[in-house]
């Protein structure tokens, strides 16, 4: 007996859903010990018999993740880059999260951007989302172009987080990549040297490092310095200035960009390099 190709054959195995329709494969992993839900509420339920329906549903969609509640016959697919999410730890197996193929097998998700002297500080957008803020800061008024903060940087203690990335550009170019060990980190500690796996500096091993954090001291953010010995002759590697407390900071806004482009520390006010942008990425486990 002829299969009729119109209609979807949908396929459960034991790592997962397969959903074949046509010539197209989808193939989606359960998000094992988590759940991901919407936090808009105005975010379509949609009525669906199974999981595999729900597959179905998401795949047409070209969407990343689907959150099944087989209690319920509800439904929900996302684009978790995009849309508003939470993502909580469940042992419910009524209420189950499916992740695509596609999403395993990207590198990297950025979570935050930041471009240089647009009046939006670190201090005021990386730990917090500023749009959240009443009154509303300098950040408020950017569009993604130039400031991007993903609603799942306030989820990361329970994010299934392996690694992540600090990027620096200059004329959109990536110029700069320290990669480290984000597993139980948080927002907060992932940037120190204890988690570094990688950076193209090779003689942080061997240097005495002062500084190395998100926010170590006082407007300064990601900052990988050695002890500064007065303004022009202090050795660094990376800098985020959000105020001139040398005269090699000054800028009309803020913040600022200054990072070594040699394969060493550099005495910042001299052999430092300006850049024009910032970014965070986290790769999933």
């Amino acid at each position: 007996m002829l299969r009729n190709p119109t209609i979807p054959v949908l396929l459960c195995t034991i790592i997962g859903i397969i959903c074949e329709q046509m010539s197209t494969s989808y193939h989606f992993h359960r998000l094992e010990g988590y759940i991901i839900q919407s936090t808009d509420p105005a975010k379509v339920i949609h009525k669906a018999t199974s999981k595999f329906q729900c597959a179905q549903m998401c795949s047409v969609n070209d969407c990343e993740y689907f959150t099944y509640k087989s209690s319920e016959r509800q439904c929900q697919y996302f684009h978790i880059w995009q849309d508003n999410v939470t993502i909580q730890k469940t042992t419910n197996r009524q209420a189950e999260t499916f992740v695509s193929k596609n999403v395993l097998q990207k590198k990297w998700f950025k979570i935050y951007s930041l471009t240089m002297e647009k009046d939006c500080l670190v201090s005021e957008s990386f730990l917090e989302n500023p749009r959240l803020i009443n009154p509303p800061n300098s950040c408020s008024h950017l569009n993604e172009t130039f400031f991007y903060r993903n609603t799942l940087m306030d989820q990361w203690t329970i994010l299934p987080i392996d690694q992540v990335k600090f990027a620096a550009y200059k004329n959109g170019i990536e110029e700069l990549e320290l990669v480290f060990n984000g597993r139980n980190s948080t927002k907060s500690d992932w940037f120190n040297f204890q988690r570094l796996i990688s950076s193209p500096w090779t003689d942080l091993s061997e240097a005495t490092i002062a500084y190395f954090g998100i926010s170590p001291t006082r407007q300064r953010h990601f900052y990988v310095s050695q002890v500064q010995i007065g303004c022009e002759r202090l050795l660094s590697w990376l800098i985020v200035s959000e105020a001139a407390r040398c005269s090699w900071q000054e800028a009309e806004y803020y913040p600022t960009l200054i990072y070594s482009p040699l394969t060493t520390s550099v005495t910042i006010s001299s052999g430092g390099r300006r850049g024009d942008a910032v970014a965070v990425f986290i790769k999933l486990i």
